[in-house]
Formats: C-alpha cells, sequence, structure tokens
C-alpha cells in the first residue's frame, strides 16, 4: 500500500503560488534602483569634466548622447559578467531552466536599463552655471 507518510503537509502542490510569493520576486526592481543609482554615480564623479565640455560649446544632447556611449561600456560589461554567473548558475538546475533564464533576463534587462536611465538623467541634469561650484567641491 503506497500512503503519505506525513498526512498534514504536502497534501495539495502550490507551485505557482510558492513562485509568485518567493523573496526574490523584487529583483528587477533592486537591480534597476541599484543599476540608477551607480548610473548617477558615474557621471557624478565626472561633473567637472562635462560642464567644462558644456562651458566648451558641447550641446547638452550631444554631451548626453556621448556619455551613453562611453557609460555603455561598463554597463554591458557588468551585464555580461551577471550573465556569465548567471548562466554557471542555472547549469546546476537544468530542470528549472526555463523560468531561471526568465528571471535572469529580467533583472539583467532592468538594472541594465536603470543604470543607462541613471547616466542619462544625471548628465541630463549637469549644468554648465554650476562649473565654478563644482570646481570648488573637487577633492
Amino acid at each position: 500500500e503506497i500512503t503519505q507518510l506525513n498526512a498534514t503537509l504536502g497534501q495539495i502542490f502550490e507551485g505557482r503560488v510558492q513562485f509568485e510569493e518567493r523573496t526574490s520576486r523584487f529583483d528587477p526592481f533592486i537591480a534597476i534602483i541599484f543599476g540608477v543609482i551607480i548610473g548617477v554615480f558615474t557621471v557624478r564623479v565626472r561633473r567637472l569634466e562635462l560642464a567644462s565640455a558644456l562651458h566648451a560649446g558641447v550641446s547638452a544632447s550631444a554631451l548626453v548622447l556621448l556619455q551613453l556611449l562611453q557609460q555603455a561600456a561598463w554597463i554591458l560589461l557588468g551585464g555580461g559578467l551577471v550573465l556569465a554567473g548567471a548562466v554557471t548558475a542555472a547549469g546546476y538546475y537544468p530542470e528549472a531552466s526555463g523560468s531561471l533564464w526568465e528571471i535572469i533576463a529580467r533583472t539583467i534587462l532592468m538594472g541594465t536599463l536603470g543604470a543607462f536611465t541613471g547616466v542619462a538623467a544625471a548628465t541630463a541634469g549637469i549644468r554648465e552655471r554650476a562649473l565654478f561650484a563644482y570646481f570648488k567641491q573637487r577633492e
């Protein structure tokens, strides 16, 4: 006779509910927040240089485009490294690869978009009139 050993637990399997209530469900939103913070920081450390470029006559739109292209190097490299780590980790769970890839792709995409958004917003927020204030605050 085949019976369940523990009659109080596991009578029904609610995999979908458990998946939707997992603690990692907020990972894409956390990735966006950290991406924006890191993107803003990478521009903030160069604000004197960027304000100087505006003072020299570079247009604000060209400066944003230039920063997006320059910062794409570390953003895409970081996304690639996270993807490589995820590929390694997903290899340990081949039976769950479908849902893992969905979670991984969403998190990497959101982090990347957050970083680009932070770079663009921070670059657009730099003003030429603050050049001397940035110069006084440099370290």
